[in-house]
């Protein structure tokens, strides 16, 4: 419900506005189009204000709204959120599955409330573990800054090489935070 709240909200917001268009990120492979969406993200939408160690909205909320701003990008993307991956027994979800035409990938989405390096660490893993369940090649790590702290967000692009199949992990994350 929250989720969905704040996802309605998010792409009346993203109308109205016109912070992005689709010209912006037209002729970009997918992941980087995804990518570039991403990097812009905490300037042009994390308005609530709250103290520095309190991260500003829900994990549910910030889903939605990433959801409706990626969404909000292009007319073929097609947003999926707790994206659910049966494996064997057991059931994992993902953030976000985003599709457009024949490519998809996973975006896991974390908030820096400690350590970005540890972050990474564990955020990298549990990506790798639904992008493997799921069959994908490509996924993003999205850490956002905690807090009404803005800085730069540094992107890294990971390749975990595989006897079968290569995987490819775009990691976003806040510059000033990663010590």
């Amino acid at each position: 419900m929250i989720e969905r709240k704040a996802y309605n909200q998010e792409k009346i917001r993203l109308s109205e506005s016109g912070i992005i268009t689709q010209k912006q990120v037209r002729y970009k492979t997918f992941i980087e189009q995804i990518s570039s969406l991403l990097i812009d993200f905490p300037n042009n939408n994390l308005t609530k204000t709250v103290s520095d160690s309190t991260p500003q909205y829900f994990h549910n909320e910030m889903i939605g709204m990433l959801a409706a701003y990626i969404d909000s990008s292009d007319t073929e993307i097609e947003v999926i959120t707790e994206y659910s991956i049966t494996t064997g027994k057991r059931k994992l979800y993902a953030d976000m599955l985003v599709r457009k035409g024949e490519s998809s990938l996973l975006i896991e989405i974390k908030v820096a409330t400690r350590n970005v390096a540890d972050l990474l660490s564990v955020g990298q893993n549990q990506l790798l573990l639904h992008m493997d369940a799921a069959d994908l090649k490509d996924g993003i790590l999205f850490i956002l800054p905690k807090g009404s702290d803005f800085t730069k967000m540094v992107t890294r692009k990971v390749e975990i090489k595989r006897t079968d199949e290569n995987k490819q992990i775009v990691e976003i994350f806040p510059e000033r935070f990663f010590t």
